[in-house]
């Protein structure tokens, strides 16, 4: 007899993208932050291409904008 098991759907396009942020959420400490709207962005040389947003992790030099926030 052959042993039937359950396979899992291997996900991509923006249903990767869904289930990569669901998963992510669980470990964001501020997630109303974001790195685009503080006063040091960008921190580091090629910043504006990284796909993290530090500042939901928990960035310790995170300083909010007032006007980018806007």
């Amino acid at each position: 007899m052959k042993k039937s098991y359950k396979e899992d759907p291997i996900l991509t396009g923006k249903a990767k993208e869904k289930e990569t942020k669901d998963l992510h959420k669980k470990e964001w400490k501020y997630p109303a932050r974001g790195c685009k709207i503080c006063l040091l962005y960008p921190c580091f040389k090629g910043q504006e291409n990284m796909v993290a947003d530090y500042a939901k992790y928990g960035c310790v030099d995170y300083q909010e904008d007032e006007l980018r926030k806007l």
